[in-house]
């Protein structure tokens, strides 16, 4: 999960988004974060305290 996170900060960092694409692209990794964690549920228990903690 933490790769993820770092994947999108350094997306942003890179393309400067408005708002509202960051908005967007919040929602899309939060569906990838939900996608691995579906594949690889023994991955659920060590990252979910991190999912739990990203801004909403």
């Amino acid at each position: 999960m933490q790769q993820v996170d770092e994947a999108m900060v350094a997306l942003a960092a890179e393309i400067q988004p408005s708002h509202l694409e960051l908005e967007y692209m919040k929602a899309a990794f939060g569906m990838v974060q939900t996608l691995l964690l579906r594949q690889f549920p023994t991955a659920k228990a060590e990252g979910m305290a991190e999912v739990l903690a990203l801004p909403k």
